[in-house]
């Protein structure tokens, strides 16, 4: 049985008819076939995890792989921390926690329906996320922000040795294929660590929010960026003169976005990914 079922393939005729052609190039370049995934997921997370996703590199030979590879890697990971957490070794628990969470999410990927099979994964990297929370170096706190008749999941991340008073915060839409658990690295994070506070959002049709079938709508990006900012006006640890948007990917088309349909933000920084070449941020000061 395919991951992606049959009847959903057929929607998409195309899909169907040249699977042959994916499964074919799969084979033989592997599963960056498209994009540097194996990569972008695995640098979060602390050095002793990122040689064994990498080796993902030879083990997906079509696509009805990707989802049981990450799968056990992710089970694989999760149980190496349930173990650490067992012998006493907390930090080590919770950097294991984190690259399952980040595993299961990239299992999630290649599946198209909310089958029981993309629940299932999605309650494991919430869970395991929430194990790393537990012990990381750092205040984060489950969010929802307002949208429309619903709310959209994310994570409210405070810099290491918070203590009170006002900080900048940075507003993080990563690109389609990327889920918020993703956003901020395991340890050393480069926001964290210049004294940021970091709003990571699933915006529709992103991560979580798809599993509440909250849709990709092109239009609607401004209102998300708008309900992020009056969300972080009422936490008394954000400085409301300095929220940023930060985009990463096609996060960078929805940054922008947002921060032209609200004046309210202080600046912007639209990264578009690059496969070869590394992009810096470009900042633009809001008015």
């Amino acid at each position: 049985m395919p991951i992606t079922s049959y009847d959903h393939q057929r929607r998409a005729a195309r899909f169907s008819e040249q699977r042959w052609l994916v499964d074919a190039v799969l084979n033989v370049i592997g599963p960056e076939f498209d994009q540097n995934r194996l990569h972008y997921l695995s640098s979060p997370m602390t050095p002793e995890y990122r040689g064994a996703v990498l080796e993902l590199q030879g083990r997906i030979k079509r696509f009805d792989d990707f989802a049981p590879e990450f799968a056990a890697l992710a089970r694989r990971f999760e149980r190496q921390a349930a173990g650490a957490l067992v012998q006493g070794h907390a930090v080590t628990a919770s950097d294991g926690f984190f690259a399952a969470s980040l595993m299961y999410g990239g299992a999630q990927w290649a599946i198209f329906e909310n089958t029981d099979l993309n629940r299932a994964l999605e309650q494991k990297k919430g869970e395991c996320f929430d194990r790393y929370i537990e012990g990381t170096d750092h205040h984060i706190e489950r969010v929802e922000i307002p949208y429309e008749d619903t709310s959209l999941p994310g994570y409210l991340h405070l810099p290491q040795g918070y203590t009170g008073g006002t900080v900048p915060c940075v507003v993080m839409i990563h690109g389609m294929d990327v889920f918020k658990e993703a956003a901020i690295a395991g340890s050393a994070d480069r926001f964290l660590r210049r004294g940021f506070a970091c709003l990571v959002i699933d915006g529709p049709g992103q991560g979580s929010s798809l599993l509440r079938g909250t849709w990709y709508d092109p239009d609607k990006y401004g209102q998300v960026g708008a309900s992020a900012i009056d969300f972080l006006r009422t936490r008394a640890e954000v400085d409301a003169e300095r929220i940023m948007a930060w985009g990463l990917s096609f996060g960078s088309y929805w940054a922008t976005q947002m921060a032209a349909a609200d004046a309210r933000f202080a600046a912007c920084a639209p990264r578009p990914r690059r496969s070869s070449t590394p992009s810096r941020p470009r900042w633009t000061c809001g008015p």
